[in-house]
């Protein structure tokens, strides 16, 4: 038993000091630059969904029926909060009283309103009777365009 060496309590509290310096230096690096993108994305939706409403009171937002055409053409007033960030786009969603849901995208970034800047938006669709707009920002974090949630709901009425 005496020719028998052991690392002293010493030492091996050290070690143990140092590898859980490692591996907490190891985590740092790999999980902290993920979970700050996570983030920056979380944060830019949250401001543009609570940047992003529809007037519906000034009357451009509002549907009319072409029955001739078969077509509706809906219009939209976008109005934009005076928080600054990368607007790529919106998304509309046009509820139709037939169950179904039409999606429209807008990525045209001229036509996106800036800080404290109202839009008015237009684009044609089926005929159906619509009754309800969502309106979803889209934005730019990096080099990928996400799409957030529904800012604002409307109802939809005739022009």
């Amino acid at each position: 038993m005496k020719n028998k060496n052991a690392i002293s309590p010493v030492v091996a509290t050290i070690l143990m000091v140092l590898i859980t310096i490692a591996a907490v230096t190891i985590i740092w690096a790999a999980i902290i630059p993920m979970v700050k993108n996570q983030l920056t994305e979380g944060t830019s939706c949250l401001d543009a969904t609570m940047e992003i409403s529809v007037d519906a009171t000034s009357g451009y937002t509002c549907v009319d029926y072409d029955v001739d055409a078969e077509n509706a053409s809906i219009s939209v007033q976008v109005t934009r909060g005076p928080k600054d960030f990368d607007l790529a786009g919106l998304q509309f969603l046009v509820y139709g009283d037939d169950g179904n849901t039409v999606s429209v995208k807008n990525t045209v970034l001229d036509e996106m309103p800036g800080p404290n800047e109202a839009r008015v938006f237009e684009f044609n669709i089926i005929n159906t009777t619509y009754s309800k707009l969502d309106v979803a920002p889209i934005v730019q974090t990096g080099n990928t365009a996400d799409t957030c949630g529904v800012a604002a709901s409307v109802t939809l009425n005739p022009c």
